[in-house]
């Protein structure tokens, strides 16, 4: 385990992952309210569903990487 000046490095990783998961979890809510809104209003939502949907993977892979490390 490498070590840095105030901790190991893999508790460091461990913590940035979270974060990262949880930005991704608040972006996630945030753009299903927004996706809902606009196909309430009768927009085309199209694009917008492929970038979440590229968010939940990319939350996904997060979150397997997280349960890897545990």
């Amino acid at each position: 385990m490498a070590l840095r000046e105030d901790g190991p490095v893999e508790l460091f990783h461990n913590d940035e992952l979270r974060r990262q998961k949880n930005r991704l979890e608040q972006r996630l809510e945030d753009g299903y309210v927004r996706i809902d809104e606009a196909v309430r209003q009768g927009r085309d939502v199209t694009a917008w569903e492929d970038f979440w949907l590229s968010l939940l993977y990319e939350y996904e892979s997060v979150c397997d990487e997280l349960q890897d490390a545990a």
